[in-house]
């Protein structure tokens, strides 16, 4: 008998999950743009799906973009908001998930932004002090710090850090798509955060993240923005 233990990595998909899922895939057809019947029909479980999430995580419905996923979302999150808020200076951590951190490098590499790297502890706990530092000399940096490490477990303050970005007036991200299997996340603490459904019982392929209104971010493919 086969046992799977790694649901850190990924999740089996749950048989209800699956039930909501089938009406869409054998005969539902529609494209959500479209203005026919087919196309209201689809339109009408995405927006029930986008307000499902938003009242999950206590945050508005209009504030919810659907993605294929977690890389995708890092990196639409944060070369978005590095674009829309002609934002300079990032600080990171070296134990944040390739997704985070290879667009940030990418950018650094082309000059667009300076990246700056958080010391761990021997723990691998991010140090506050060093964020309350780094934001009060960048007062409208980015900062992007994952609130649970998918490889060693670690719990990071979020609360404690974003307190400390809101003071200075600089910006949060966070990938938060572990912490959603722990049930822990605070969306509408971070600017920036997103989920992917894998990781809780759900398709691989789908995602959701998470805009706080009061900042913007140019979207990866401009024909997609609204969706």
């Amino acid at each position: 008998m086969n046992i799977y233990l790694d649901n850190a990595a990924t999740t089996q998909l749950d048989a209800e999950v699956l039930a909501a899922m089938m009406p869409y895939m054998t005969g539902l057809c529609g494209n959500p743009s479209s203005v026919h019947r087919y196309g209201c029909q689809a339109k009408a479980a995405i927006e029930k799906a986008r307000k499902q999430i938003a009242r999950l995580f206590d945050v508005a419905p209009a504030e919810i973009v659907f993605t294929s996923g977690g890389t995708e979302g890092n990196n639409m999150l944060l070369k978005g908001i590095i674009e829309a808020m002609h934002i300079t200076d990032v600080l990171t951590s070296p134990l944040e998930h390739l997704a985070v951190r290879m667009p940030l490098e990418a950018l650094a590499k082309q000059g667009k932004i300076r990246l700056f790297y958080l010391q761990v502890d021997q723990s691998g706990d991010f140090l506050l002090d060093e964020v309350a530092q780094w934001v009060k000399k960048h007062p409208r940096g980015l900062v992007s710090l994952m609130q649970v490490n998918h490889e060693i477990g670690n719990i990071t303050d979020i609360a404690a850090i974003v307190q400390l970005c809101r003071a200075a007036g600089a910006f949060f991200h966070s990938d938060t798509i572990q912490a959603i299997y722990c049930g822990l996340p605070n969306f509408s603490a971070c600017h920036l955060a997103l989920g992917s459904a894998h990781k809780i019982h759900g398709p691989k392929g789908i995602g959701f993240a998470y805009i706080d209104s009061t900042v913007a971010v140019a979207p990866l493919l401009p024909e997609a923005a609204k969706s």
